[in-house]
């Protein structure tokens, strides 16, 4: 319920943000065409309302323009977007200075060749206006973005925080640990040494916004390590990797809900034949991550999502770090189950 609720209280908050942005947008072109109409109300009324309905429309189609191209570019001091930006400022003063000359000044006035120096500099705060005002809302959108996905990177971690390692497994590891102890077995140190380095890593390191694929890696082995103390058959299980930089940073246990769900559904228990396969490779700021596993046969299966924290959360997750940066694909027929991610590593939220 307080779940629903907080989602229910965040869509109502940006409703409201968007009706209040819709608001001042309505309020700043009404004062646009009010300051334009008192300007020019002294020489003719008529022409006043008509140039300044004419330049209000028009500041509306430059900062359309404007935004619709920050938003797609973003504001980089690159010279081919200077000169874009140049050449589209100098196109909008020359055609509203025209439509003064030819259309407006015909129409309305008396021929001044004193008022052409006013009228272009009229015109060129016009033009000037919109664009920092395309700047202005471009800014605003950028800094709204940034809290709305600190906002939801904030839930997203808390739930992940909740959920980083199942309980089960862990009372399944002191279990066996306890038999191994039990039994004066050579494993139980290194077993309780690797259980100690898991839990070290969730609550030191993982707090971080992104870990060395290392560390990652280290968790990834030592989970596997204890599962195999369950299992007790290392060949089903294989772990492959062609990684030029460990060192290269990724989510922490971003991976971890793909291994965990691959042992969680797989037959590895009861299927002589079972195999369960992952591989990562990492070729400079290319990263993908596949898992492989034959899968129970189930008669009824439960229409319920394969997931332990959910491969929904987990693409909630990498939306957040890499935006579009990123590719989750699966593969799934009645004995097995297949998924690989790819990451775009020079997009990774620092």
């Amino acid at each position: 319920m307080e779940k629903h609720a907080s989602k229910r209280d965040c869509i109502g908050q940006r409703i409201k943000l968007q009706l209040s942005r819709n608001y001042q947008r309505v309020a700043a072109y009404l004062a646009a065409f009010l300051l334009l109409f008192l300007g020019g109300a002294r020489f003719n009324i008529a022409g006043a309302l008509v140039i300044s309905l004419f330049d209000t429309v028009y500041i509306f189609l430059i900062t359309t323009v404007f935004s619709k191209l920050l938003n797609r570019n973003g504001f980089k001091f690159q010279f081919l977007n200077i000169f874009v930006f140049c050449l589209l400022l100098f196109a909008f003063v020359h055609i509203l200075f025209l439509m003064e000359q030819y259309v407006w000044g015909p129409l309305f006035f008396e021929a001044e060749p004193k008022r052409l120096p006013f009228v272009f500099f009229k015109d060129v705060l016009i033009v000037l206006a919109a664009f920092i005002a395309s700047l202005i809302d471009y800014s605003t959108k950028q800094r709204q973005e940034a809290e709305k996905l600190d906002f939801e990177k904030q839930d997203m971690e808390l739930r992940f925080l909740k959920s980083q390692i199942n309980p089960h497994f862990v009372f399944n590891v002191l279990n066996n640990i306890y038999t191994l102890a039990y039994t004066k077995h050579d494993q139980a140190p290194e077993a309780i040494l690797k259980l100690a380095e898991m839990l070290r890593y969730v609550t030191d390191e993982c707090q971080s916004d992104t870990i060395q694929l290392e560390r990652e890696l280290k968790y990834m082995e030592n989970f596997i390590d204890l599962i195999i103390l369950k299992t007790g058959d290392p060949k089903a299980i294989t772990f492959e990797y062609e990684i030029d930089d460990y060192n290269v940073r990724i989510p922490p246990m971003i991976l971890q809900p793909i291994v965990e769900n691959s042992f969680k559904y797989s037959d590895i228990d009861t299927n002589p034949e079972a195999k369960i396969h992952f591989k990562i490779k990492v070729k400079g700021k290319e990263f993908s991550f596949e898992a492989y596993n034959t899968k129970k046969k189930m008669l009824n299966p439960p229409n319920v999502e394969r997931t332990g924290i959910g491969l929904a959360n987990v693409e909630q997750r990498l939306k957040l770090y890499f935006k579009k940066g990123y590719k989750v694909a699966i593969e799934e027929t009645d004995n097995s189950y297949y998924v690989k991610m790819e990451l775009d590593l020079s997009k990774t939220r620092r």
